[in-house]
């Protein structure tokens, strides 16, 4: 993106055009989808890039033309004559360093932090440090948190000052607070539905039910006749690799080639099971039952390390053994003995429920950068 962003230097911005984009410039998701869908119903002059032709042309037939492209020159320019970008990850909608001199670029980040991820990772090479330094750093004006807990981990992998960690709540949260999608079928008359969600791992698959001598015939048996189906969410990349006898009667997956954006789904579940994946944090909004397997803590200390206090902010059971997980699923379908934790929790981590995505654009008209 370079030449681009040279030439770029020499042309006036068009007043009032902003850009945003997710992951890889591909992906219509995460917090960027649901600020740009409230940006447009405010009438802002705002375009989502896509570099996915055929994905581009079915959103703009869902949507509108607010769908560009930054894979041409002409598409790079369109872009970069906006001074204000909004970014989901660390991809520019058009690469480049230094960004951040002459564009307002704000990152709405894929969550808060529970384990830690860039450079706050243990044993990060000096290319990865280099990248956060050179990129990163230079490139981002902003990053935003659902409370002031966050504001010291949201800095520290960002780069930025904490002065520009905005405390707004997260955009996609708003969904929480209204049915945006029809109730998936498989979700009707399934019972007590819970959520398992663990994150996704970069050395080593996911271990599904991380107990000895699981039996997955007498595990669905006892999700029979108490009424509960479990809805396994994996990463795309883990779903190929779950075995043909997990799948039951009453554990089904609940794939993302089907329901793509999990923040539409997640207020028709009842309760959720998850180790270190900050869907935790989005979940406590709903304040509805949890369950942690972090099974491979030590290791996951070890190796990657955490960024808050895991069991300050795990308000659930974290069962040991098969037995141990059936009873703790019982609980939270009859139960819920960790409520009272759960809410001290949501207290810390979410500071606000609902108005988010007007909040940012209110903090940001506030700094004369919308």
């Amino acid at each position: 993106g370079i030449p681009a962003v040279i030439c770029s230097w020499f042309l006036p911005f068009k007043k009032g055009r902003i850009i945003i984009n997710s992951h890889f410039n591909i992906h219509f998701d995460f917090n960027s989808k649901y600020l740009f869908l409230y940006m447009i119903k405010e009438g802002y002059d705002i375009y989502y890039v896509i570099n996915d032709d055929s994905y581009r042309q079915k959103l703009i037939n869902e949507f509108g033309e607010h769908f560009v492209e930054t894979k041409t020159f002409r598409g790079k320019i369109f872009a970069l004559r906006a001074k204000v970008w909004f970014v989901s990850a660390f991809e520019m909608p058009v690469g480049g360093i230094g960004l951040n001199k002459n564009h307002k670029i704000i990152h709405l980040t894929h969550g808060s932090l529970i384990k830690n991820v860039g450079p706050l990772e243990k044993d990060v090479s000096i290319i990865k440090k280099l990248y956060y330094k050179l990129c990163v750093k230079t490139n981002l004006s902003y990053s935003i948190a659902t409370s002031k807990f966050f504001i010291p981990s949201t800095a520290a992998y960002t780069g930025l000052p904490e002065e520009k960690i905005l405390v707004t709540g997260f955009p996609r949260n708003d969904a929480l607070q209204e049915i945006v999608v029809e109730k998936p079928e498989t979700l009707n008359n399934c019972g007590f539905s819970v959520l398992y969600a663990p994150t996704w791992r970069k050395t080593e698959q996911t271990k599904l039910f991380p107990f000895e001598n699981v039996d997955f015939s007498a595990l669905n048996d006892f999700l029979a006749n108490n009424n509960i189906t479990l809805f396994i969410r994996l990463h795309p990349n883990d779903e190929k690799t779950i075995s043909e006898n997990m799948i039951q009667s009453h554990i089904k997956l609940f794939s993302s080639s089907e329901y793509e954006e999990i923040m539409d789904y997640l207020v028709f579940f009842d309760s959720l099971i998850t180790d270190y994946s900050s869907i935790a944090y989005d979940f406590l909004l709903l304040n509805r039952p949890m369950m942690f397997l972090p099974y491979d803590y030590e290791e996951y200390e070890k190796n990657v390390g955490f960024a808050v206090d895991y069991n300050q902010i795990s308000p659930g059971a974290k069962p040991k053994n098969i037995q141990e997980f059936e009873e703790a699923l019982v609980d939270m379908k009859n139960k819920d003995s960790f409520r009272e934790q759960r809410e001290i929790v949501d207290k810390l981590c979410n500071e606000f429920h609902d108005g988010n995505c007007k909040r940012l654009v209110e903090q940001l008209q506030q700094r004369k950068i919308l």
